[in-house]
């Protein structure tokens, strides 16, 4: 577009094979960062070559960008405020037309998206919803009934409870709320999972400056224990289920060991992708494992590269998306946390994207018994669609074989 830059996907479809834009869209949700989602997808019969059989971009229809999804009839606004809530949608996303049914988590959502929708909503109908109400709620027709309601159906805590309630003790994960919807929908019926938030992340979430953040303390220890009071709410004793993702996983790390300090029993704490912290040695094993995928020259020229920018104070968009005020509040968190050794059980879900050996050799040194998972997709996707579906079997039958057992045996 004049004045802006947007990304942009073009696809072919035969009429024997058609495509359907949503179902591409969700399938680049659970393969890409947001930073990488484009904004637009327009489907071709083909794409345009060059002379010498390169696709041709410049002969790509950029006209056609307006045209970019269709909604089926059935999923057209019926009511003002569903048309009200359908404009806020596509401005949060960037995206359009938006069908009633469409899914917050299938289109992308996560916690600031769902800050900047809350927000809106509250601004065009005076209604304060609580952080965690697009789980109840994640389409236009459902928020527009709570909307109709004029109040939340739900009990505003912090505690959300994505499935229904099981026979076995819940899966507890800890930050970041909008991560664990697909992996809860994946382990009902049989596991009940809560996903459990502080006020502090909805502090994150509305920060918008390094300076607003600096009155947010990055404690792991503090956070830990916030997260026990609000869990020993609904599971007073244990034995616990525990699991988090990065920097979650490290805050579920801790949360079980202060609830053995307290003399209560943790069956089990899973780790999606979660480092002890940034460690010279992992540092050294990316760069091997750089060296052995893209080969020296190109690996060294990147590097220096990257070197060059740092010292002009310049950086690629990419990399200013990459590093979100949340992650930089991780990274103070874990650069001053220091873990101590575990008795218990622990399982280490781990993707490609991270240096495999280093990881699995910071956790075996502070874990009795460690199991680690090689699981696919990279680590903005492993929760995801449909990568989850591996880490929920796993995940189910780690949970089955810790049922009534003591964390050592």
């Amino acid at each position: 577009e004049s004045g802006s830059e947007r990304l942009a996907d073009f696809a072919t479809s035969s009429s024997t094979d058609p495509l359907c834009t949503k179902d591409l869209h969700r399938h680049l949700a659970a393969q890409l960062p947001d930073y990488m989602m484009p904004a637009d997808i327009v489907v071709l019969d083909e794409l345009p070559l060059t002379a010498h059989g390169k696709i041709d971009r410049s002969a790509l229809p950029i006209a056609e960008l307006t045209e970019r999804r269709k909604v089926d009839p059935t999923e057209l606004a019926t009511s003002d405020t569903e048309h009200c809530l359908i404009g806020i949608w596509e401005d949060c996303f960037d995206i359009g037309p938006i069908g009633i049914h469409d899914n917050f988590f299938e289109l992308g959502g996560d916690s600031l998206k769902a800050v900047m929708l809350l927000t809106a909503i509250e601004k065009a109908f005076g209604l304060e919803l609580p952080f965690t109400a697009l789980i109840d709620a994640p389409t236009v027709a459902e928020m527009a009934e709570e909307v109709h309601r004029g109040s939340p159906s739900y009990c505003v805590t912090p505690l959300v409870k994505s499935i229904e309630q099981g026979s076995k003790p819940p899966l507890f994960c800890v930050f970041g709320v909008y991560y664990y919807y697909e992996l809860a929908k994946q382990l009902a019926p049989e596991q009940s999972v809560y996903a459990v938030y502080v006020d502090t992340e909805l502090e994150l979430a509305l920060a918008k400056s390094q300076e607003g953040m600096r009155t947010i303390e990055p404690s792991v220890e503090e956070l830990a224990a916030r997260y026990i009071v609000i869990i020993q709410q609904v599971q007073p004793t244990g034995p616990y289920f525990l699991a988090g993702f990065s920097f979650g996983g490290l805050l579920a790390y801790e949360v079980a060991q202060q609830l053995r300090s307290q003399g209560q029993e943790t069956a089990l704490v899973a780790l999606f992708d979660t480092v002890v912290k940034p460690m010279r040695f992992q540092r050294i094993v990316y760069h091997w494992r750089s060296l052995l995928d893209k080969g020296f020259v190109r690996h060294l020229s990147e590097r220096v590269a990257a070197r060059v920018k740092r010292r002009r104070g310049g950086k690629s968009a990419s990399e200013r998306d990459e590093a979100p005020l949340r992650k930089q509040f991780s990274l103070r968190a874990t650069r001053s946390y220091v873990a101590s050794s575990y008795p218990g059980r622990v399982v280490l879900f781990r993707t490609r994207e991270r240096p495999v050996i280093a990881a699995e050799l910071e956790w075996s040194d502070l874990v009795r018994w460690l199991e680690v998972h090689d699981v696919p997709g990279m680590h903005h996707s492993m929760l995801k669609n449909p990568h989850v579906s591996v880490i929920a079997e796993t995940l189910k039958a780690c949970m089955r074989s810790r049922s009534g057992r003591s964390p050592e045996d």
